[in-house]
């Protein structure tokens, strides 16, 4: 009898689970409202060195950020397009090693700011995720 192996999509979805503090089976949940694949996000690098201002009218790229969107609300951290970043803190705290905590908050706080005023729900969730992943980056 072979042994099945988790898949590196199966992998890339426990990660998210774990960092969000969901289950699986809630991560799949919003893979399935949005319509956007594991595969789909796991190449997020391509958007995020993308020109931000192009992004906009990238189909895949706005539902990323539904699928952020929907990972929040499950988590009570969204209300429409209204993230909030405290929540999102508590929740990074929790699977940030200790020494770290203090530049993710402030990466959140930089995000936070560069969203606050967007009014489409799936644009907040790509353009904070983006924003994160972005400035993350340029602190390590």
């Amino acid at each position: 009898m072979s042994r099945q192996y988790p898949t590196e999509e199966d992998a890339f979805v426990n990660s998210i689970a774990f960092n969000m503090q969901l289950t699986t089976e809630e991560v799949q949940e919003c893979f399935n409202k949005t319509s956007i694949t594991p595969k789909d996000i796991m190449h997020v690098d391509r958007i995020i060195e993308d020109d931000l201002h192009t992004i906009d009218s990238d189909d895949r790229a706005l539902k990323m950020g539904c699928f952020t969107n929907c990972l929040f609300r499950k988590k009570e951290m969204v209300t429409g397009t209204q993230i909030n970043f405290e929540k999102v803190k508590e929740m990074r705290t929790k699977v940030t090693d200790p020494d770290k905590v203090h530049r993710v908050h402030q990466t959140i706080d930089t995000c936070a700011d560069q969203v606050k005023s967007i009014t489409n729900e799936c644009e907040v969730g790509l353009k904070f995720v983006v924003c994160y992943n972005v400035e993350i980056r340029r602190l390590k």
